[in-house]
C-alpha cells in the first residue's frame, strides 16, 4: 500500500483539451520531450493547467504544470483522497529519465534497433 502523504493533495479534473501542450515540457527538459507523449490536461482548483506527458519507453508519467510546478498523482487505493502532490521538479524528471537512461541499451537486443518503428531518434 502507497504511503500517506502529509502534503496536502491539490484536486484537479481532467479538461477537455485535445490538443497537446508541448511547451512547459520543452521549456524545463529541452530536446528530450521528444521522449514523452502528451496524455491530457488537467484543471486543478486554483486554475492551473497541468499537462500529463507519459515516457515512450519507461511508460511513467510526469506531470507539468503551466506555471512549471511538477505534481505526481497520489491514489491510496479507497484509504483516502486522490489527487496531486506537489513535489520538486527533479525528483520526477529526473527519476523518468534516469530509469530510461539506465535501460535505453536493453530495450531492443543488438541488430533489433533498426526495425523500431518509433518516430523519436533515441539513440542519439
Amino acid at each position: 500500500m502507497p504511503k500517506k502523504t502529509e502534503t496536502p493533495l491539490v484536486m484537479g479534473t481532467v479538461s477537455q483539451r485535445r490538443e497537446p501542450v508541448w511547451d512547459p515540457l520543452e521549456y524545463m527538459i529541452g530536446s528530450r520531450a521528444r521522449e514523452f507523449m502528451w496524455m491530457f490536461e488537467v484543471e486543478m482548483e486554483d486554475g492551473t493547467a497541468v499537462q500529463a506527458y507519459k515516457h515512450v519507453f519507461t511508460r511513467k508519467y510526469f506531470h507539468l504544470g503551466s506555471d512549471g510546478r511538477s505534481f505526481e498523482f497520489r491514489s491510496f487505493g479507497g484509504e483516502g483522497p486522490s489527487g496531486y502532490e506537489q513535489v520538486p521538479f527533479l525528483r520526477t524528471a529526473g527519476m523518468v529519465l534516469w530509469l530510461y537512461d539506465q535501460e535505453r541499451e536493453t530495450l531492443w537486443k543488438p541488430g533489433e534497433r533498426e526495425y523500431c518503428d518509433c518516430p523519436l531518434n533515441c539513440w542519439d
